[in-house]
């Protein structure tokens, strides 16, 4: 009475098998998205670094904005990026 036909057995084969399939592909993107985070917060960290070594006063090459302050907004644009959690 509960007998499944061999159709039947086939589709549910096929549906684990896109299940798998599917939480591989999940399983990749979240670390890939891991990945991603890491490289971010690493801009920030070096970016934070790099603009200890930079004098105030020092500004970019034909532009009124300072060294420092692209810096800081490069570091604040990526901490957006990344949202709340860093």
């Amino acid at each position: 009475m509960n007998e499944k036909t061999e159709l039947q057995i086939e589709e549910e084969r096929q549906a684990v098998t896109s299940m798998r399939l599917a939480k591989s592909n999940m399983e990749l993107a979240l670390r890939r998205n891991d990945t991603l985070e890491a490289a971010l917060r690493s801009a920030i960290r070096d970016i934070e670094k790099f603009t200890d070594y930079v004098p105030k006063n020092v500004y970019l090459y034909n532009s009124a904005a300072r060294c420092q302050e692209v810096m800081q907004k490069a570091a604040e644009d990526l901490r957006k990026i990344l949202g709340p959690q860093t």
